[in-house]
């Protein structure tokens, strides 16, 4: 198997046995849920495959390596990437949203409707994680199936009827372990990798966690 990692930030490469080749026959940007997986795929398959990824490997680090420090994680000046985004085109209606963050005169983040005198508006925070794993080091591990219109609106934008709910639900069959209902269920799937337990075995309830199974 022929397989490099790129580690853009720490300039460093960690190779394989093999030596490493001039040219490759895949390059994949970013070690995340999408593009780490898609690699070891590829070079499980015999391809020579070039991963970049932006971070570093913080595996050993407890802050990312212990579920319960997610929250830590996520605002970890080791990973952490601040992107500001907007949930409306009128300035007014983005003013009120409760979550709007400030940058203050020290240079530290306000957060709320209330900024103090001499703040700059940032946006609404979606920080993302420069690190080997990508946003899967600062995930809360909660998996949430979207709504059907979110996929419709998607083959509405693009005219792409791949993208449609019922055709995303059979991805969903195919990789899920339900453990909670009757293997009649047609629209669930019970011999998939990723175990959906019943809500008191996860350590909370879905509503104490502000969210529904699926």
């Amino acid at each position: 198997m022929r397989y490099s990692l790129l580690s853009v930030v720490a300039a460093s490469v960690v190779l394989a046995a093999d030596p490493v080749p001039k040219e490759y026959d895949y390059i994949v940007v970013g070690s995340g849920p999408g593009g780490g997986p898609l690699a070891c795929d590829l070079a499980r398959a015999g391809y020579s495959t070039l991963l970049l990824e932006a971070g570093t490997d913080q595996g050993d680090n407890p802050l990312y390596a212990d579920l319960q420090n997610f929250n830590e994680a996520a605002n970890d000046d080791l990973s952490r990437w601040d992107f500001w985004v907007k949930h409306s085109e009128d300035p007014a209606r983005e003013l009120k949203f409760k979550h709007m963050t400030w940058r203050q005169s020290d240079g530290t983040f306000y957060v709320g409707l209330d900024p103090p005198p001499g703040s700059t508006q940032l946006g609404i925070q979606y920080p993302r994680a420069a690190v080997l794993g990508g946003c899967a080091m600062h995930n809360g591990a909660v998996c949430s199936l979207p709504q059907d219109d979110d996929w419709n609106t998607i083959v509405n934008a693009t005219g792409d009827t791949s993208w449609s709910a019922d055709k995303m639900r059979k991805y969903l069959i195919q990789i899920e372990n339900n453990q909670y209902l009757p293997k009649a269920s047609k629209d669930h799937g019970f011999d998939g990798m990723e175990k959906n337990p019943q809500p008191s075995q996860r350590g909370e309830s879905s509503s104490e966690l502000g969210m529904s199974s699926y």
